[in-house]
């Protein structure tokens, strides 16, 4: 299940599942950071809160469970929290990534549930 809108914190943001575009980071609302890794190599992005319409962008294609689950972790924290500086928010994301790995956590195809859900009750 891929939600497309969520709020954190008490603010709504959109949530787009796509590569990530120079727009999404660089328009009139929002400064660009002075140290931002290529584009090429995000794979999630968050604008902050105070935006009109914030979004999240999740390019999560291609990543492992702990590379997906790391960066959706990382933007929702950004999202609550979205003057943590990036390290800080890397790290965190990256060591309750794991750790939610190792309690067993994983990401569950919800279509296939769905369809398994209605076939019991038919």
């Amino acid at each position: 299940m891929n939600p497309k809108t969520h709020k954190f914190c008490g603010v709504k943001y959109k949530i787009a599942y796509r590569k990530i575009k120079k727009s999404d980071y660089l328009n009139k609302q929002m400064k660009a950071p002075k140290k931002f890794p290529p584009i090429e190599e995000l794979t999630g992005l968050c604008q902050p809160p105070d935006v009109k319409h914030p979004k999240i962008v999740l390019d999560l294609v291609g990543l492992d469970a702990e590379e997906e689950l790391a960066t959706v972790l990382d933007e929702a924290i950004h999202a609550c929290h979205f003057t943590i500086p990036d390290k800080r928010v890397d790290r965190m994301s990256d060591s309750i990534a794991a750790f939610l790995l190792k309690l067993g956590y994983r990401r569950i195809d919800t279509t296939k549930h769905a369809e398994r859900r209605k076939e019991k009750t038919t």
